[in-house]
């Protein structure tokens, strides 16, 4: 009995180990690391990339699609075909790479009746 038990034990410790799937992402550009990645897989488990770039995940079904998510990047997909360390490059996307700049003021504005009024105003008399 206590073999059947250690044997059930390593093969399911054995069937964990060779789930597990190692994904190193990076601008396709630069090759450096990409922080923050938001990956999401079809089965529903999600990460988020560390100061590597790298992520982990114990998948039980192949093949499974890994979604990769960062502002300013191309959202893209990646097929998981079975356990293993993949690299996954990004790309910007073009749409975002100008700046725009937005700022907001705490005070409110004061109506301002002086000689710096551009514009037209009429004054009604009696």
């Amino acid at each position: 009995m206590l073999k059947y038990f250690a044997l059930s034990i390593s093969l399911l410790l054995f069937g964990l180990t060779f789930s597990q799937v190692t994904v190193s992402i990076s601008d396709k550009t630069t090759g450096n690391p990409l922080y923050g990645v938001k990956v999401y897989a079809s089965n529903g488990m999600k990460a988020l990339s560390d100061f590597e770039g790298k992520i982990t995940l114990n998948i039980q079904t192949f093949p499974t699609n890994l979604v990769f998510n960062l502002l300013e990047y191309r959202t893209d997909t990646l097929t998981i075909k079975g356990a293993g360390v993949y690299s996954f490059g990004m790309s910007l996307n073009e749409k975002t790479e100008e700046t725009v700049v937005v700022s907001a003021n705490k005070r409110a504005q004061k109506n301002r009746r002086d000689s710096n009024f551009v514009g037209s105003h009429k004054t009604k008399t009696n």
